[in-house]
């Protein structure tokens, strides 16, 4: 069965004017699904053929815009009781969960009677963004990626929406690897025991094939450094070096109740880091040139399960995951 595209577009009309006029018609809905004669059932069921080749027809933002007219109807976020039950089934059957396609709709998760209105609900949508916006603003000024303890205020208000600071990050659009350029200068005055430290520095990267983790280095040497250069990733840079750093920064930092679990000390965990591989063999380096000149050719990334097997052990092993053969591909 094919339908034109005017049949499409009558039959979209059709089905959203009445899931739109059955909102809130609890009654309504249920007579509507008991009778199997009903026009819900003929033509915009699942199990039939007109309303299969609807169901395709439909992109996720059309069906999110009639979610979004039945909450402008009812004045809150639908439950699903609330709505006409085929409507629920395209919903259900597009984002697999009820409050997926509330908030992919910009409602409020709380559905229902006794949920928030729809004007509540766009107020707080609205505070989150400007929260967000004061969040990204805040790392770009500042060069780096901000400590939920260096912004309490900030904080307070960012754990009304989030449960973790890396969740509010990664919203924010907050990259892990974004603001280094900033953060980083060369110190033109360095003595030569500073020197001397920096060297064996680079003595003991050459050696670990990467730049070193906090925990690697003698503790007075990173203090005398620190106190010198400013931060780890500025020492680094004295001796053309970037940090390891997590992919996911700040996951499981909390902000709920789970903040007594979160961890003060850096992640030693190689897995879940991107890191510059500086002693890579011969044949993982030509790998990795043939599998740049490629991303370069196809304008995009190559997926792990198009690069041959093994290629993909051989990067994978010099790189430690196939996250950190990505990052090699984009320094």
């Amino acid at each position: 069965m094919v339908l034109t595209e005017k049949d499409q577009g009558l039959l979209k009309r059709k089905f959203a004017g009445l899931v739109v006029s059955c909102a809130g018609e609890t009654e309504r809905n249920e007579e509507e699904k008991k009778n199997k004669k009903s026009v819900s059932w003929r033509y915009f069921s699942l199990s039939s053929k007109t309303g299969k080749f609807l169901y395709q027809a439909f992109r996720d933002e059309e069906l999110l815009f009639i979610l979004r007219k039945i909450a402008e109807k009812l004045n809150h976020s639908p439950s699903q009781k609330e709505v006409l039950w085929v409507f629920r089934e395209y919903i259900k059957k597009r984002f697999q969960k009820w409050p997926y396609a509330l908030e992919r709709a910009g409602l409020s998760k709380g559905a229902g009677k006794g949920g928030k209105t729809l004007s509540q609900a766009q107020t707080e949508e609205q505070e989150r963004k400007e929260i967000l916006e004061e969040l990204k603003n805040m790392a770009e000024v500042n060069g780096y990626l901000p400590h939920p303890h260096q912004c309490p205020k900030l904080t307070e208000k960012i754990k009304k929406y989030y449960d973790s600071w890396g969740k509010a990050l990664l919203d924010a659009g907050i990259p892990s690897v974004r603001y280094s350029e900033k953060t980083v200068y060369s110190i033109p005055d360095l003595n030569q025991e500073e020197w001397t430290l920096l060297h064996k520095l680079s003595g003991i990267s050459r050696r670990l094939g990467r730049a070193p983790m906090h925990h690697e280095i003698d503790e007075d040497v990173k203090r005398r450094l620190l106190e010198r250069c400013g931060s780890w990733r500025n020492v680094l840079y004295q001796i053309g070096l970037e940090p390891v750093v997590r992919m996911k920064p700040f996951d499981k930092c909390y902000l709920d109740y789970r903040q007594n679990q979160n961890k003060s000390r850096h992640s030693r965990n190689l897995r879940n880091c991107y890191y510059r591989v500086l002693n890579m063999d011969e044949p993982a380096r030509a790998d990795l040139e043939a599998l740049k000149k490629k991303a370069a050719k196809d304008g995009k990334m190559p997926e792990k399960n198009q690069v041959p097997e093994p290629v993909r052990k051989r990067l994978q092993d010099a790189c430690g995951s196939w996250g950190n053969v990505l990052y090699q591909l984009r320094i």
